[in-house]
Order: C-alpha cells, then structure tokens, then sequence
C-alpha cells in the first residue's frame, strides 16, 4: 500500500528504494503496470479523474489498484478488504450497498 502508487517506476528496482515523493505524488495511467507477483493498492487520485465511467467505483487493474473513489470531493466512500480484496460500497446513510 502507498499513498498514490509507485513513481519513477522500475521492476527490478526494490520499494525500499523509492523516495517519499515517488510513494506520495504519482498518479499511474491506465495503462501503467507495475509488479507481476504484487498487487500496488493505493489512493491520492480520485477515480472520477480516469473518466466519468469510473466516478465512485474503484479501478482495478493487472497490477494496481486505487482505492480514491471520490469520498473527498463528497461521493461515497468504499473499503477494500484485503484478506480477499472484496469492494464495499456505501450509501450516503453509511450502510453497504450490494
């Protein structure tokens, strides 16, 4: 887990390597990958910022995941279970949504 993914990205580089500003600051594209045997969770960047289609849902991909589904700009917040990675999505009443 990091707060906004992994800056200055490099496979064979270790993550006690990366600089606080590379854990802090980065906003991965679509399309970046990261780890083959690691799943990055991370927030920092509001999903909405990746397409209208994400607005409120977090986005999973083959090797991240970010968790920022707008609760800072007054959407609904979610909680990712990380035993089994299970979304939980709630209402603007706190209660899970199915």
């Amino acid at each position: 887990m990091t707060h906004s993914g992994l800056g200055s990205f490099q496979k064979d580089k270790k993550l006690s390597e990366y600089s606080s500003a590379d854990l802090l600051w980065n906003r991965p594209s679509l399309t970046e990958d990261y780890f083959d045997d690691v799943t990055v969770v991370f927030g920092h960047t509001p999903t909405v910022y990746y397409g209208e289609n994400f607005k409120g849902k977090a986005i999973k991909t083959d090797t991240w995941i970010d968790v920022d589904v707008g609760a800072g700009l007054g959407l609904n917040p979610m909680l990712l279970r990380l035993d089994d990675m299970k979304e939980f999505y709630f209402d603007e009443n706190m209660e899970i949504v199915e």
